[in-house]
């Protein structure tokens, strides 16, 4: 169910869609490549320590796209 966003390649106005990540160091240059090879682009936000944020947000932008009407 998930890889079907990234086999879609998602974009908007032509740019690749940006992918936050957190992590150690090395853990990070293999998701960046696997990012970029589903075709989105990798965003560095710093260490493990950021997780919990990245975390936060997601369930925020989920629940709004949740909420919203659907046409």
């Amino acid at each position: 169910m998930h890889y079907d966003v990234w086999r879609q390649r998602a974009s908007f106005a032509d740019q690749s869609l940006v992918v936050p990540m957190a992590g150690a160091e090395a853990a990070k240059n293999v998701a960046s490549q696997l990012i970029r090879d589903a075709g989105g682009e990798p965003l560095d936000v710093g260490g493990l320590e950021q997780a919990s944020n990245l975390e936060a947000m997601a369930a925020i932008v989920i629940k709004l796209l949740l909420a919203a009407p659907r046409h």
